[in-house]
């Protein structure tokens, strides 16, 4: 009936309970607003969407009933599929413009990325308080954006990198060779 969808460069650092009892009130999906960065703030509108209805999809409740009902993952493809020249996030794109308006807002700790973590106008987005709250309690923590944000990236900065390497050494493959292993990067990550 419904699915807790997060990305690969997602982690869960408190329980998912709550998200998961969340009750979607008629709504296709639950996920949290995306944060733009400033050379991004069109980007919805030229997708026919406002800013504040355009979601990240790093982390989607699902109503797996309701999507199927509605057609959704058809839509989604022909979105996709149609609208090349407007897709700039391809997945997420055509989610938003399939879903349009049937989203259930999350609060920010369900998908704290480094946009909110890092981006001044998140407060904008949520409120400051809200983005206090998301900061200081993450629930899950998504390191949304291209190669240096990724914690398995050597030259990554960003916090919660070393709560994702803990978890790493838990797993099955507790060993990563990191992305961007140059030996330009290399000095650049002895210098720091």
């Amino acid at each position: 009936e419904r699915v807790l969808y997060r990305d690969a460069d997602a982690i869960a650092v408190d329980s998912l309970a709550p998200l998961w009892h969340t009750e979607l009130a008629g709504n296709l999906v639950g996920a949290v607003t995306n944060v733009f960065q400033h050379d991004h703030l069109e980007h919805a509108g030229r997708l026919g969407l406002e800013r504040s209805a355009y979601f990240n999809t790093g982390v989607m409740l699902l109503d797996l009933d309701g999507l199927r009902r509605e057609r959704i993952p058809e839509e989604v493809v022909r979105i996709a599929a149609s609208k090349r020249e407007l897709i700039g996030f391809p997945e997420q794109d055509a989610m938003n413009v399939a879903v349009r308006g049937r989203r259930l807002a999350l609060h920010p700790r369900w998908n704290v990325m480094n946009s909110i973590l890092g981006f001044a106008s998140a407060a904008e987005v949520f409120g400051e308080a809200a983005v206090a709250e998301a900061r200081e309690s993450p629930a899950i923590r998504h390191f949304e954006g291209p190669s240096v944000n990724k914690p398995w990236h050597l030259l990554c900065e960003r916090e919660g990198r070393e709560l994702y390497h803990s978890h790493r050494r838990r797993t099955p493959w507790p060993r990563v060779i990191p992305a961007g292993l140059t030996p330009g990067n290399l000095l650049s990550r002895a210098r720091s």
